[in-house]
């Protein structure tokens, strides 16, 4: 008896890992689908395209700028050079290109696209995983367990903003560095007798490289990380902690520390080098795409990048989206003050409460789980505060001079850290109205997942930055004509199918 069972462990963790190997497959094939539309390694070059070959081309040269001719208007000018306001993680990922340069010439957006997407789904499923561990034998924990799964696959987190681009592979690539982060800060602040120094070396090294990524979602993991640490910093100094403890603390927060501001100093280089300041990441007053008489110049002198006047705006652009009304004048609802402003509102109109409304209801859930502190075997304090920090790039884009569907996903970290803590308060619920809440939250995810795919089509269709075309047209005869130049073939046909006389 005994010499069959390593035997059947040994079978059962091969069919796990073949199990898990198979749903990161499926998951890494449906995005590039979707990323594709189906063309896979057919489809059309990226705009833009080659940004980060030619970055990382001219880096391994030691120059920061970068090929004119490749990102033409979305290029800043400076001093005779053109550089981009993009982060270098992207380009580092090409350093292969270097040693295989006939591929120089290759657009990999959308597979980088399609494998950052993936990391971030899989990233999310192992925590709740975790989250699915620490529940024990409580009811019903599989069943809250693949509806949270169910829709961090198919629903809002990653799936609506499948669209290729330049753009969009640096937000991809930050959102995937921040799910790792968070499935660890989220283990940090359950497992405590599990933690080990090189925990607090990874986040803090995730947290760098996303600087070097997309500064506005690193400022959140930077946050998060100095939350997480603080908690301990602060007991070792008490009148509970001795020398030992605060020598054990120091040794504990010292590397993470001088990590973080390694990256901080790379990025510094970075700037400087760029703008000619280690702390400016973008400049206006160089983009190719504004002339010196544009409008955008009078907002920045009034409001500047981020301003708080623009949160009532913003906070209607990405939860109640009343902004996309049309009014009797025949202009959106609050043109006036989006004028004034805003330099970019980027179509479609969305809303969290439709692409997540599962994700939202756990996170309010996870909210009072972590403020009321129900749990002693959670570090709620850390939790609390990195929660706190993850919330600042959600912050950032209620303040933001532009506005853009993309940007949505820096609210992302804030609402799955919270989300996690969640599925423990979910459960606790479940027990008590099992049918009703499984009937509730299925709904929620079905929407999320109908939601998730229909924002993507929108948002795939339509065009970069604002369209003053729909308030000329109105929203259905704007998108039917986004759709037909983007899908002729599909709109040519929808066309013939409803000219067919009805049969009799």
């Amino acid at each position: 008896m005994s010499a069959a069972r390593p035997a059947r462990e040994s079978s059962s963790t091969w069919r796990a890992t073949a199990v898990r190997a198979g749903v990161c497959g499926f998951i890494f094939f449906y995005y590039w689908t979707l990323l594709s539309d189906g063309k896979f390694f057919a489809v059309e070059p990226v705009r833009y395209g080659l940004t980060f070959n030619s970055m990382i081309d001219y880096l391994a040269r030691l120059r920061f700028d970068i090929d004119p001719s490749i990102i033409l208007h979305e290029g800043f000018l400076r001093d005779g050079h053109t550089y981009s306001y993009f982060g270098v993680t992207p380009a580092l990922l090409r350093l292969p290109l270097l040693i295989l340069p006939r591929f120089a010439g290759v657009d990999f957006t959308v597979i980088s696209c399609a494998v950052a997407a993936s990391i971030a789904a899989i990233a999310q499923l192992a925590a709740v995983r975790r989250a699915r561990l620490a529940m024990g034998d409580v009811p019903y924990a599989g069943r809250i367990t693949a509806l949270a799964m169910a829709i961090f696959i198919f629903g809002g987190p990653q799936l609506q903003f499948l669209r290729p681009s330049v753009f969009q592979e640096a937000l991809n690539w930050a959102s995937a560095i921040a799910a790792i982060f968070v499935a660890m800060a989220f283990r940090w602040c359950i497992d405590v007798p599990g933690r080990q120094p090189r925990h607090l070396t990874a986040m803090a090294t995730l947290a760098g490289l996303c600087l070097l990524t997309r500064v506005s979602t690193s400022i959140g993991l930077y946050a998060a990380c100095g939350g997480i640490m603080l908690p301990g910093v602060v007991a070792a100094l008490g009148k509970n902690g001795g020398r030992a403890a605060i020598l054990a603390t120091f040794r504990m927060v010292l590397s993470p520390l001088l990590i973080l501001l390694l990256w901080a100093a790379i990025c510094a280089t970075v700037n400087y080098q760029r703008w000619a300041s280690p702390l400016t990441f973008q400049d206006y007053k160089y983009y190719n795409s504004l002339l010196p008489d544009d409008p955008v110049f009078t907002v920045l002198n009034n409001y500047g990048y981020f301003n708080f006047r623009r949160i009532p705006f913003a906070l209607s652009y990405f939860f109640v989206p009343v902004w996309a009304i049309i009014g009797s004048d025949g202009h959106f609802l609050f043109r006036a003050p989006q004028d004034r402003l805003f330099y970019i509102i980027e179509l479609p109109p969305a809303t969290f409460l439709a692409s997540d409304p599962l994700l939202c209801f756990i996170a309010c859930l996870g909210a009072g789980w972590l403020w009321r502190g129900q749990s002693a075997w959670i570090d709620a304090a850390a939790a609390r505060l990195a929660a706190i920090g993850l919330a600042l790039p959600g912050l950032l884009m209620l303040m933001a001079i532009a506005i853009t569907f993309r940007y949505r996903m820096e609210f992302y970290p804030f609402f799955e850290f919270l989300a996690l803590f969640g599925l423990f308060g979910l459960a606790r619920r479940f027990a008590a109205r099992p049918r009703s809440l499984t009937r509730i939250c299925a709904t929620m995810a079905v929407i999320s997942i109908v939601s998730a795919h229909a924002f993507l089509l929108a948002y795939k269709v339509g065009p970069w930055g604002d369209s003053v075309e729909v308030e000329q047209t109105g929203w259905v005869d704007a998108y039917r004509r986004y759709f037909h130049f983007k899908y002729p073939a599909i709109a040519d046909r929808i066309d013939r199918t409803e000219a067919l006389p009805p049969a009799h």
